[in-house]
């Protein structure tokens, strides 16, 4: 019996030897692996503990911050429905992943329709949805290629859009987009109304669809991306990091604003007629911008950001030009300093709060928070701006005017959010 205590003993203190050895020099991948893998609460617990005084601070940082229910003038009643679709998997480490789904939402009148970044859609009654019952049918989305990831959807009247990024055989991304009507549910037949003509190494991201109407007729508006590492956004002979304008009809495209690095969000204000996209932009420097025709919002040039891979941190010189009108370009009406993971943008209509009129919804992916914003009525500046913690990763938000519901697409857990007031 003592034998084998001593043996136990021994055992165990190699054990803790070695996974303090470990610890020491591999602390930030055991923090990612509880991190994805255990509880919140016991994530939470153990960065707390592993830097405790950092922790400290941030907690008394928090001067009125309201958490959900509560808003700052309102409470809003807010649940979530999980969804059953194809995981999507990230991470920092290969062979360490977490789990998340990405996914995008629109509606018409009757549903609510959901394309996940595999290419599969889903549709349910909205008065489902809101009730939490998870009967989402998938679509057989006839004619949708394969080997590609949707970036967007958008729904107009009766036409449903999906824009998507393609791989081709030499590993080069194109951009597309699709259209259907909506006219025998569950089959749906997509025809191609869009292909450009340029491709890339990168697909990481852009592709957010907008409708405008230019000149009373319908046109369509695609965002492009331009990887940190090319100088794409200023060459007017690429269609990378660019606001496309394209004609449905026959497939035609022109450059409606460039300088851009990479818009996840984009909005046509009709009753205002103004365009407002929100940029990811480097390390501090992520923007909503006013969106002008021919103007050139002044990536990889110009940012309140400095990029991610800067060579020398020590260098008091910013690797970017932190000026956009002495150099010719369109200043953002606000860059968040320091980055929020920008994701969509949307307006919320004067019926859902008195406090809320003329207010703004926007996403966040790393901040997992929701900013309501106000602007002035030039669109130059912001009056205020609210944040309202969620907690996970919005990709994705539409506002149901007259459920009087904002409904988020949330990809940590793979869930719709329900947001009400109360």
């Amino acid at each position: 019996m003592k034998k084998f205590i001593t043996y136990f003993l021994s055992f165990a203190v190699i054990i803790i030897i070695s996974i303090s050895i470990y610890y020491k020099f591999n602390k930030s991948l055991i923090i990612d692996y509880i991190k994805f893998k255990a509880p919140k609460s016991v994530y939470v617990l153990v960065k707390f503990i592993n830097n405790k005084d950092l922790n400290i601070k941030r907690n008394l940082n928090d001067y009125n911050i309201k958490f959900l229910p509560e808003t700052q003038f309102i409470d809003l009643d807010f649940k979530k429905s999980k969804l059953n679709f194809t995981r999507q998997e990230t991470g920092y480490y290969a062979g360490l992943k977490g789990k998340h789904f990405s996914f995008y939402l629109d509606a018409n009148e009757k549903y609510l329709f959901v394309a996940d970044s595999n290419m599969n859609l889903y549709y349910s009654k909205i008065t489902d949805v809101i009730k939490q019952k998870n009967n989402f049918k998938k679509i057989n989305s006839l004619g949708i290629i394969k080997n590609a990831f949707s970036r967007d959807i958008k729904i107009s009247k009766n036409d449903i859009y999906i824009s998507l990024t393609y791989k081709n055989s030499d590993k080069c991304y194109f951009y597309k987009i699709f259209k259907a009507k909506i006219i025998n549910l569950p089959d749906l037949s997509f025809n191609e109304i869009f292909s450009s003509k340029q491709c890339n190494p990168s697909s990481y991201t852009g592709g957010r669809i907008e409708i405008l109407n230019d000149n009373k007729q319908k046109k369509l508006l695609l965002t492009t991306y331009n990887a940190d590492k090319d100088h794409l956004a200023q060459e007017d002979n690429s269609i990378f990091g660019k606001i496309l304008i394209i004609d449905e009809n026959n497939g035609e495209y022109e450059v409606f604003s460039k300088g851009h690095r990479n818009s996840i969000g984009l909005l046509f204000d009709d009753e205002n007629n103004v365009i407002l996209n929100t940029e990811n932009g480097p390390r501090g420097g992520d923007e909503i911008n006013l969106i002008l025709r021919d103007k050139n919002y002044g990536w990889n040039v110009s940012s309140y950001g400095d990029n991610y891979k800067k060579k020398n941190l020590y260098i008091d010189t910013p690797d970017l030009k932190f000026d956009h009108e002495k150099l010719g370009f369109q200043e953002p009406i606000f860059s968040f300093v320091s980055s929020i993971g920008i994701s969509q943008i949307i307006k919320i209509d004067d019926n859902f709060s008195n406090y809320w009129n003329n207010n703004f919804l926007i996403g966040s992916l790393n901040s997992k928070h929701l900013y309501r914003v106000k602007f002035d009525k030039s669109f130059n500046k912001i009056l205020y701006s609210e944040k309202i913690f969620i907690g996970e990763r919005i990709r994705d938000l539409i506002y149901l005017s007259k459920e009087k519901t904002i409904i988020l697409a949330m990809e940590e857990t793979g869930s719709i959010g329900i947001m009400q007031k109360k």
